[in-house]
């Protein structure tokens, strides 16, 4: 068990190493896909751009037969603002760098002179990407040759040498085409460093994983040995008893008992600790020792004196907020009485037939909860308990099943069951009560432990599996 264990933990090891690499696999090409995108193949298509630009200025030109610089001042406004969207701003220069034209709110020089020149070298292309309180702007120098008939706009304009043209573009024109690109790589970005993250916050937290694991392991194993301290046969002498103990979480407060205590005489026993989960059973596992123990005492008068001696051992050992609400009664079978002391829980109900009446009883005599109050004095009931009556004790799990619409199953629910219910055997009318509860409960989990014992008094009846189970080895 253990070497499985440990392969399964150098298994999961690796597979965190290996989402961990593949993060920063997925990191880096993300990153290099980002950069190539947004560096190179943005500023190839804004190039494009520019190029298809000019070529519309320069038809422009010819259109308007613009030859000084107020008509291409003129022009180059009318062509900005028919392409506002992707045009930020025109100039022309001179060969020496001066301004020829230009369009309105144009910035200074963006290019030094010597870079204005390097535009008529071949294979040279000089271009930038310019941060402006719009957004990213594209900025590209070309060769302006314009010519009108006989007439070369180097002649009109007034100035000797080539002309180049600054074109100036927004790089949001483009985003149609590169825009979502863009997005779905800072998605798969965020994606990697979230893989990233979450493998090294699983590589750190791995120790409190395999301690919570080992954990775990524990309270699997706490459970079997609560279950097992439960009486898998809680039948005893010439009383029919059937009982379930379902704790909300691994391990619970609750536990019950029935055993032999005396010549014809079964002590019973359900006990509810307050709180649930590990807490509770420990304390549980204390009290269930010390119950059992007092519980074979014979005497009559000692089932008060043992409750007061449980209630202060409770209030020593455990703290303020701890206590115990218990249930326990001494069945003689020569008397036909139930000798009983109810610690603070819930009344448990004794129905007696009375030909076809059924007379439901509360058993509600005895005193506080056990740990709260140090010196507290009990009071000792007796019912009678004939051939057919039932005893039914239950803990807050029963009573207090809740359905989504936060309505409690109630005792009063239960009282109806006891009072309709067709059932003979132990078995059957514990199967019925609980099957009450599920439906009642809907898909709901339980909020407390569930605990039901059912006790009949007479001989044994086999229950209708028994009979059942019994015709099919004959069959």
């Amino acid at each position: 068990m253990a070497e499985q264990a440990t392969h399964r933990y150098i298994l999961f090891k690796l597979l965190l190493v290996v989402g961990a690499v593949l993060g920063v696999l997925q990191l880096y090409q993300t990153v290099t896909s980002y950069v190539f995108i947004s560096d190179r193949m943005l500023e190839e298509a804004l190039y494009r751009d520019s190029a298809r630009h000019l070529s519309y200025i320069l038809q422009r030109g010819r259109e308007a037969e613009a030859r000084d610089a107020g008509q291409w001042t003129k022009l180059l406004n009318e062509i900005r603002t028919e392409r506002e969207p992707d045009i930020a701003w025109l100039k022309i220069y001179n060969f020496q760098g001066k301004v020829l034209a230009a369009t309105d709110r144009a910035p200074k020089a963006v290019f030094p002179k010597d870079q204005i020149r390097r535009v008529f070298e071949p294979g040279v292309r000089v271009a930038v990407m310019e941060a402006t309180p719009e957004g990213d702007v594209f900025v590209t120098l070309q060769p302006f040759r314009f010519r009108f008939g006989r007439s070369a706009m180097m002649d009109t304009m007034h100035s000797g040498g080539p002309r180049v043209i600054e074109i100036a573009l927004h790089a949001e024109s483009v985003d149609p085409v590169f825009g979502p690109l863009r997005r779905y790589m800072t998605i798969s970005m965020a994606a990697a460093i979230a893989l990233l993250a979450a493998m090294v916050f699983l590589g750190l937290r791995f120790r409190n994983y395999l301690h919570g694991k080992q954990l775990e392991q524990q309270l699997e194993l706490a459970r079997k040995v609560q279950q097992d301290l439960l009486p898998r046969s809680p039948s005893q002498g010439n009383l029919d008893v059937a009982a379930v103990c379902d704790p909300a979480w691994q391990v619970g407060g609750d536990f019950y008992d029935v055993f032999p205590a005396g010549r014809d005489s079964v002590s019973i026993i359900l006990g509810d600790v307050s709180g649930k989960g590990l807490p509770a059973a420990l304390l549980m596992g204390m009290l269930y020792g010390a119950a059992r123990s007092a519980g074979t005492l014979t005497e009559v008068d000692d089932l008060r004196e043992a409750t007061r001696r449980l209630n202060e051992l409770i209030h020593a050992r455990t703290s303020v907020e701890r206590f115990v609400t218990m249930f326990w009664c001494k069945y003689d079978a020569r008397e036909r009485l139930v000798r009983y002391v109810n610690a603070g829980h819930l009344p448990p109900i004794v129905v007696h037939r009375e030909g076809n009446e059924r007379r439901l009883e509360r058993l509600e005599k005895g005193g506080p909860v056990l740990g709260v109050i140090p010196a507290a004095e009990y009071e000792q009931g007796e019912v009678e308990f004939h051939p057919g009556d039932l005893l039914v004790l239950y803990s807050d799990g029963v009573a207090e099943a809740a359905n989504d619409r936060d309505e409690e199953f109630s005792d009063e629910r239960l009282e109806e069951i006891l009072r309709q219910t067709k059932a003979e055997t132990a078995t059957d009318i514990r199967d019925e009560i609980l099957a009450n509860v599920r439906r009642f409960r809907g898909g709901q989990p339980l909020a407390d432990d569930l605990t039901l014992l059912v006790v009949r008094a007479g001989a044994r009846v086999e229950s209708k599996e028994e009979r059942f189970a019994a015709q099919m080895e004959v069959a």
